[in-house]
């Protein structure tokens, strides 16, 4: 795709604890430029620089956009099987009414923080539909999409922050 659009749902359930925590979100990406949003805060990127609008104390942080080999987050869920796994196909299911076809990716790097991902792929759109994270420290993630358009109408403004929407902004520059 050249972009897409996705509204998801990010469940993280402490084992120990048996307490779930859940968040909403949207995320549209076109190449390297995303734009993240959660109600508690905004994350923007142009692939060069990166905005993190933090509402509840209206500040925005400015840094250079760079990117974590291997991290897991909305902007890397319907790419991080591209390297850096073993895969395993686990076959067919029914999830949320639709057919998927599930796939278990084992990091090659022992030193990660999560020891196995299970993904749900929409065997009609052919889409990342659903992502289980399963951290060594028991807990799991789970992003579910819930909308999904692929090849979202995109403007550069969609990818930086614009100080004038946002008055009184606190703006604290960390480059």
């Amino acid at each position: 795709y050249k972009s897409l659009e996705a509204s998801f749902k990010l469940d993280r359930l402490d084992q120990k604890s048996k307490k779930t925590e859940s968040f909403t979100g949207t995320i549209l990406l076109s190449g390297t430029r995303y734009n993240f949003v959660m109600s508690d805060q905004s994350v923007m990127s142009d692939g060069t620089t990166t905005w993190t609008y933090l509402k509840e104390s209206n500040e925005v942080q400015i840094s250079e956009a760079k990117t974590t080999e291997g991290a897991i987050s909305p902007t890397t869920i319907f790419t991080m099987y591209e390297k850096g796994f073993k895969s395993k196909y686990l076959g067919e299911k029914t999830s949320a009414g639709k057919q998927v076809q599930q796939i278990e990716l084992t990091p090659e790097d022992s030193k990660k923080n999560y020891f196995k991902i299970i993904l749900n792929i929409d065997k009609t759109a052919k889409y990342v539909s659903e992502a289980r994270i399963f951290e060594k420290n028991g807990g799991i993630l789970t992003y579910s999409i819930v909308k999904f358009t692929p090849n979202a109408a995109v403007t550069n403004d969609n990818f930086s922050f614009n100080k004038a929407k946002y008055p009184g902004v606190e703006v604290v520059d960390l480059r």
